[in-house]
């Protein structure tokens, strides 16, 4: 790790010409959406509505499952996925995650049996089914 680590610092240096600051290394943080599973989270939407002169919000609570076509590049988040939410007031908390799991199981092992121009074409001939 040792070495790992002087490596780095001589890259950076010569990069940028300074020493690497402590700020500049730093671990992504897990949030409280964070589920363990890659493609499965919790999402809070606030929602405010105005009906007459009232304004009313609330909040929905749901997981997403999602499943990308193309993979990221260079660090960048994948850019075309397809993905399906589970609300947590209608199934329950336990059961909307087991249905999103399910789902993104389901969907990647569909991508990649059939590849992402075919996954594609049947999910635009499925969208009246969804």
């Amino acid at each position: 790790m040792k070495q790992a680590r002087a490596w780095r610092d001589e890259n950076y240096f010569a990069l940028y010409g300074h020493k690497i600051l402590n700020r500049t290394v730093h671990k992504r943080q897990s949030n409280n959406r964070a589920t363990g599973i890659p493609g499965v989270r919790r999402q809070i939407k606030t929602v405010h509505q105005r009906i007459g002169d009232r304004l009313y919000t609330y909040q929905l609570d749901y997981y997403i499952a999602e499943v990308w076509l193309e993979p990221g590049r260079d660090g960048e988040r994948p850019r075309k996925s397809r993905s399906k939410t589970f609300s947590v007031k209608k199934y329950s908390e336990e059961t909307a995650f087991k249905l999103a799991n399910t789902w993104r199981s389901e969907m990647e092992k569909r991508l990649l049996h059939d590849g992402p121009k075919k996954f594609q074409e049947w999910w635009e001939t499925t969208k009246d089914a969804r």
